[in-house]
């Protein structure tokens, strides 16, 4: 029985593992000893899970029934009609042997420890490294985590030699193995105390704020004001970038040596980037770079990316809850009691047999209503689409060009954003009227818009 919920329990901690990390990482992009080595400590980390409740089990099995389970029998001698003890026989008979979770739990230990101090940290650093070659990669990996594990080092050393001086104790190897792997299992159950009282708290109460709708919005609403400006920033610094790998390729013609390292971090952008990059014109006789400058470079476009798409990916996934929340607002007055979504999106053919559009407005409406918590209506329009009127005046504002035509246009639109939250605003500018009325004109010609909300839908297109 033991062996074959041993090997289901590793198989299903293995499953789980992949498919966790096929769902939430893209393993075809991915280097292979990355994905072993991700996969090796996810799976690790189930395994602990799911081994722990049976070696368990197991030990109080063993303790309790096998190792007690032992009668003494009685020999009669008929030579001198007296009676011995035999030894006692152990009815219990142990199939499974001792050593099996002992190896096991070595093999876990000391293999989450190399990913955890070891090759995690190198991996990460590896990636983010902005040198062209394996060999620059390795050493600038090497050196930022020599620089990380000095400092912890030369923490620890002190500590040493405090506790040599004072407690009079030799220090030799087994007490410093056993003294570090101490400070390892400390630090981690440390941050295991912290993030589990974090999440003790923190996830019951989004639990419980997602029930009120009504609040669950004006959350969202927040928050994608916040991610609007953090993906402003972002798409600003990219900007800048560009600038300066225009300006590097602008000084770096054909048959440079430094020609193929700016190769390849023109490879690294987006096709969009791209085709943005190359429609920039070249400025005049720029100076050549350095190959410490292009490394720099280099390593602030990897760094710029992934601040780019993880914004991006945070501002798409807001867009889309709030699009439904609105949707709740505007089917809560539904007469046919069909949940009808603002934006097609297309759903697999089960789904859409067995979550039918009834289905979806009994859960997302009437399960509201009848728990007496009502949404607000939402304006005509939406309120996201007055955030995306803000998210391109913050984009005006962030570009610091201070010029008429900016200034002018984004007292336009925060005036079309307060319009777009509240319909009964007056359709004037604000009170801060730019002087020149003729530019101000001018804009509104060229833009196509009007001061008042009937054409915030026509800006937000």
């Amino acid at each position: 029985m033991y062996y074959n919920l041993f090997i289901i329990e590793i198989l299903s901690a293995f499953i789980l593992a992949a498919t966790l990390l096929y769902r939430y990482g893209d393993c075809y992009r991915n280097h292979i000893l990355v994905t072993v080595s991700v996969l090796t400590a996810w799976y690790f980390s189930f395994l602990i899970m799911f081994i722990l409740p049976l070696d368990i089990s197991w030990t109080v099995y063993r303790q309790h029934q096998c190792l007690n389970a032992t009668e003494p029998t009685s020999v009669a001698v008929q030579a001198n009609l007296s009676s011995s003890v035999a030894p006692p026989i152990n009815k219990c008979e142990i199939s499974w042997p001792d050593n099996i979770f002992p190896s096991l739990w070595r093999v876990v230990y000391w293999s989450s420890q190399c990913l955890t101090w070891l090759i995690m940290p190198m991996m990460q650093s590896y990636s983010k490294a902005g040198d062209f070659t394996v060999k620059g990669k390795l050493k600038s990996a090497l050196v930022d985590n020599a620089i990380y594990y000095g400092s912890y080092l030369f923490i620890c050393g002190i500590l040493l030699i405090y506790l040599a001086f004072t407690s009079g104790v030799q220090l030799d190897g087994p007490k410093i193995k056993a003294i570090a792997s101490s400070a390892s299992n400390t630090w981690g159950l440390f941050l295991l105390i912290l993030l589990l009282g974090y999440a003790l708290v923190e996830v019951p109460r989004n639990l419980w704020n997602n029930s009120k709708k009504n609040y669950t919005l004006s959350y969202c609403y927040f928050k994608i004001a916040k991610l609007s400006t953090d993906k402003c920033e972002a798409e600003e610094t990219v900007d800048d970038i560009l600038e300066s790998l225009n300006m590097a390729l602008g000084a770096i013609t054909a048959g440079h040596p430094l020609q193929s390292h700016v190769e390849t971090i023109v490879q690294k952008l987006p096709v969009q980037l791209k085709d943005k990059l190359n429609s920039r014109i070249p400025p005049d006789r720029p100076s050549p770079p350095s190959m410490k400058s292009l490394i720099n470079l280099h390593k602030k476009t990897i760094k710029a990316l992934h601040v780019l798409q993880r914004t991006e990916t945070q501002y798409g996934l807001m867009l889309q809850r709030i699009f439904h929340l609105e949707d709740v607002s505007t089917n809560s007055r539904s007469p046919d009691k069909r949940f009808q979504h603002t934006f097609y999106t297309p759903r697999p053919r089960i789904q859409r047999i067995l979550y039918s559009p009834v289905l979806v407005f009994n859960k997302a409406v009437l399960s509201e209503d009848n728990g007496g918590n009502h949404m607000r209506d939402v304006p005509d329009g939406g309120l996201v689409r007055g955030y995306i009127l803000q998210q391109e005046a913050r984009a005006l504002y962030i570009r610091k060009r201070h010029n008429i035509y900016t200034e002018h246009r984004l007292h336009i639109l925060l005036r079309l954003f307060d319009c777009a939250q509240d319909p009964s605003t007056e359709p004037v500018l604000l009170s801060t009227t730019p002087p020149d009325q003729r530019v101000q004109s001018d804009i509104l010609r060229d833009d196509g818009l009007q001061t008042n909300p009937g054409y915030v839908s026509q800006l937000s297109e």
